[in-house]
């Protein structure tokens, strides 16, 4: 799809997340109408620390969103892990991308207030649980909970692990184990 093509496309964005904000952010900076569609009946704290590559924030600065974001993150030059009593085990430099030297740490909460703070007044519609999509061929029709139902051109599925966009328009397979595992903790 060519960028003349996304203008003045309807595009419903599913989930009102990092990846849902920054999608609407892009594709409305392309032209595109885009609403974002948010099961949640507000945006409160979730999550745990995220970390902004150089390239990413060259990303936010070409979008007018660097100083949103730069606001309530903190730069790091370097990746250290240390010993219960503070001593160094490991230290690795961040890569740098350009102009930009530091990685951005950041918490999800803010990271996502940040964002859904620069888009438009109304483009974000809380208290819509995805019930089901039907693919129209030209079109797509999404139906919420709330009895409320929405035609789009384009339909993004950024609504997390449980989507139910890839459910129905993809696949109605679950996600499967890597075999990996990630852990955080917090500690006071």
């Amino acid at each position: 799809m060519q960028h003349s093509e996304l203008k003045n496309l309807k595009i419903a964005v599913v989930g009102a997340g990092y990846g849902g904000a920054a999608a609407a952010k892009a594709l409305s900076l392309l032209g595109a109408q885009v609403d974002v569609y948010e099961q949640a009946h507000q945006i409160r704290e979730v999550g745990a620390g995220i970390g902004l590559r150089p390239a990413t924030m060259n990303r936010f600065r070409q979008w007018g969103v660097f100083e949103a974001i730069a606001g309530v993150s903190s730069p790091s030059e370097y990746f250290e892990i240390l010993t219960a009593t503070g001593e160094p085990i490991m230290k690795e430099a961040w890569p740098a991308d350009g102009a930009q030297r530091h990685t951005h740490l950041i918490h999800r909460g803010d990271f996502i207030e940040a964002l859904l703070g620069v888009l438009p007044e109304g483009m974000v519609h809380l208290g819509h649980r995805l019930e089901g999509v039907r693919d129209l061929g030209e079109r797509s029709v999404l139906t919420f909970a709330n009895g409320k139902t929405v035609e789009a051109d384009l339909v993004v599925g950024a609504d997390g692990i449980k989507s139910v966009v890839r459910q129905e328009l993809f696949s109605d397979k679950g996600p499967v184990f890597s075999g990996e595992h990630a852990y955080r903790a917090v500690i006071s």
